[in-house]
């Protein structure tokens, strides 16, 4: 399965002031606004799976995503495999991820 987090919404004192956007209402938060943006966004790329919104960084701050794109795989049983920043080609993931299916550990 494969899951975007969107971080977009956080506030400037987050220290992660390059994620702000403009959803800012009156201090509070208009997570209608932070879904629009990140639905353009992922249209945009052509993105075709599940985004989540994280606008308060519970899921960044727990893989350490202070850094856009941070990656993160973790296998079955909910380990984190192999973390890395930035973009990966469709071949490369799909060559990581099969080294994390059960088989690959397996000798033939």
């Amino acid at each position: 399965m494969i899951l975007g987090i969107s971080l977009d919404g956080l506030p400037k004192d987050d220290g992660h002031e390059h994620l702000e956007s403009d959803a800012q209402d009156h201090g509070g938060l208009d997570l209608s606004k932070v879904k629009d943006t990140v639905a353009e966004f992922a249209k945009l790329k052509a993105i075709n799976y599940r985004v989540l919104l994280d606008p308060k960084a519970t899921v960044g701050r727990r893989f350490n995503g202070n850094e856009l794109p941070t990656n993160i795989l973790i296998d079955r049983e909910s380990y984190v495999r192999r973390r890395f920043l930035g973009s990966r080609s469709v071949a490369v993931f799909e060559a990581m991820i099969r080294k994390l299916e059960p088989a690959a550990s397996v000798s033939k």
